[in-house]
């Protein structure tokens, strides 16, 4: 779509404990790096993550970035990209 000139939207679900995992963070980071989004959808999964790590038995290597500093660090190293919840109008 990129490619096409069109306009591309990532949905990424934020999990924390999880989404700001310092190797979730480089893996993303390479995702936008190599596709170029316009636009990050955060979507909330609307659970208890500490009830869903310890559910599926989540065993970091590192602590997590923390929410806030995930966004930050996002927001300086890809300064042309947006963050929102709903999908913007393009007129």
């Amino acid at each position: 779509m990129k490619k096409a000139g069109k306009f591309v939207s990532l949905n990424y679900f934020i999990l924390p404990g999880f989404s700001d995992d310092p190797d979730e963070f480089a893996a993303l980071c390479r995702l936008i790096e190599d596709h170029r989004p316009d636009l990050v959808q955060l979507r909330n999964l609307n659970m208890d993550p500490d009830w869903y790590l310890e559910t599926v038995e989540y065993t970091p290597d590192a602590p997590p970035m923390g929410i806030r500093t995930w966004l930050a660090e996002l927001i300086q190293l890809f300064p042309m990209l947006r963050f929102g919840y709903f999908n913007p109008s393009l007129r």
